[in-house]
């Protein structure tokens, strides 16, 4: 039925009269609804053309959460022609991640071909045998331990993406779209690969840009979800293989480049994957997840920690005081989790969460929830806001910006109330990479600006995600210096 389906949708993209276009979406979005209805009794939004509720989820997620919670605590949305459901309630996640160890992931995260070609061997989107094989072929340089090790490579790269971006002494206007965005991903990259070439670094932007140019094709939907797009879009298919061989061409020179070191991961996972079927694809594509995938991730996060603190005069003075109380064991400091620093980037990450769908997973058993009965195999996400915004759990001000409010509450309490990577057995492997990121470059920022908000530009609880959100708004990076002297001016004259 979804094959018949799937060409249906593909036949509307195609087809050019509006008035049957018309006809055509309203056939389908009946027989889309009709096919999931014997499965589970419940509302949501109705199906639409081409990609049913996949771009709300992606690309305006806040809105969409809103919107959609008026079909209850658990509802059902439309990921293409694939029925989800979205969990909205602390309990029903702990209930339905109570078996966490047998769930799977959906290899296009349901959202069609061309993203299964890019991304459906990695890491985060196989299952079973073959993802506990990748998994410990990654994870030991992804441990709180190694990554510590790597501090110095990464406050390196922060430091020169720094010194690259600022002038020294002077004002600078910061828009979240600039080239600092980049510097998550050239940290993850230096703790990958080593200190990175500059011929290195421009190939990899260069990789960047061009793995824009495809998730943006993934993000239309329609004709892109289906093979026949190989023909129909021959020459935005062609970029996903001119990437491909150019990220394998880069890898290997990069593994050649370092074999006699070995001190860079990247040689020992190399050697490891060669040594395994499929396994040179399935290292590129989850070195591709890492990197290109995850590069919005990690920028949002980042920014959206810098401008709730442009917000946040107040927040930014108790930093400042706390990173120069830790000056000479900055590392330790960066590393542990019992500090106003940590409060905060939690605290930004609660309020704008870098997805605020989960991606798909299913279990081999039924879920028991609190309003319904989930079937075995039924496609599982879970909307981050609705449980980081739950004012049961974190009160009436559960839309503001307060880090002090981590001071109170157990970490036991935030296993399912707080969605940060991820639930149960597969959270994101990069977690504590991506958290010592950004707390270090918060650190060497902190020590030598302040920062506020430019001209009218608010910070509104609105937006989409990672992959939409805060473009527009801008801060003012000022000097220290300025602003002592600024203060002193103002305590002379009074």
């Amino acid at each position: 039925m979804y094959l018949g389906l799937g060409a249906a949708v593909v036949a509307l993209f195609l087809i050019g009269q509006r008035w049957l276009r018309e006809i055509c979406h309203l056939g389908i979005s009946w027989a889309v609804g009709f096919s999931f209805s014997p499965r589970v009794d419940l509302t949501g939004p109705q199906w639409t053309y081409p990609n049913g509720q996949l771009l709300g989820k992606f690309l305006n997620g806040v809105e969409s959460s809103r919107a959609w919670r008026k079909y209850g605590s658990v509802y059902r949305i439309w990921s293409l022609l694939t029925p989800e459901v979205v969990l909205t309630w602390p309990e029903d996640v702990q209930s339905f991640y109570s078996d966490s160890r047998h769930h799977e992931k959906s290899p296009s995260s349901n959202a069609g071909w061309l993203f299964q070609q890019m991304l459906g061997n990695a890491m985060g989107l196989v299952n079973g045998k073959r993802w506990r094989r990748l998994r410990t072929g990654f994870e030991k340089y992804f441990t709180h331990g190694f990554i510590a090790t790597s501090g110095p490579r990464i406050r390196e790269t922060i430091q020169r993406c720094l010194d690259e971006i600022f002038v020294p002494g002077q004002r600078t206007l910061l828009c979240p779209n600039s080239k600092f965005r980049a510097i998550p991903f050239l940290c993850t990259a230096a703790h990958i690969y080593g200190k990175l070439t500059e011929d290195e670094i421009r190939i990899l932007m260069e990789l960047c840009a061009l793995k824009r140019r495809i998730f943006g094709n993934i993000l239309k939907g329609g004709v892109y979800c289906f093979p026949i797009a190989q023909w129909v879009r021959p020459a935005e298919v062609k970029e996903l293989r001119l990437f491909t061989s150019d990220w394998l061409d880069f890898n290997k020179k990069a593994v050649e480049s370092r074999k006699e070191s070995r001190d860079a991961p990247i040689v020992r996972i190399w050697e490891r994957a060669r040594k395994e079927e499929n396994g040179i694809k399935e290292t590129l594509q989850t070195l591709d997840e890492m990197l290109f995938a995850n590069l919005d991730v990690s920028a949002h996060a980042l920014i959206a920690l810098l401008l709730f603190l442009a917000h946040s005069p107040e927040s930014q003075d108790i930093l400042h005081l706390e990173v120069n109380a830790a000056e000479g064991n900055i590392d330790k400091y960066c590393n542990s989790k019992e500090t106003f620093l940590q409060n905060c980037l939690w605290e930004a990450m609660r309020l704008k969460p870098v997805s605020v769908f989960s991606m798909p997973e299913k279990s081999s058993s039924q879920t028991r929830l609190c309003s319904t009965i989930i079937p075995a195999d039924t496609w599982v996400v879970v909307d981050a806001l609705s449980i980081n915004c739950n004012p049961a759990f974190w009160g009436d001000d559960c839309e503001s910006f307060n880090p002090n409010r981590f001071q109170r509450i157990s970490k036991a309490d935030l296993k399912w109330n707080f969605f940060t990577y991820g639930f149960g057995t597969r959270q994101c492997l990069g977690k504590y990479i991506a958290d010592y990121i950004i707390k270090m470059f918060l650190i060497l920022l902190i020590q030598k600006y302040e920062w506020t908000p430019h001209g009218n530009d608010t910070l509104r609880h609105e937006g989409g995600s990672a992959w939409a959100s805060m473009s527009g708004i801008h801060i003012v990076l000022i000097p220290r210096c300025d602003t002592k002297t600024r203060k002193d001016s103002m305590h002379q004259t009074q």
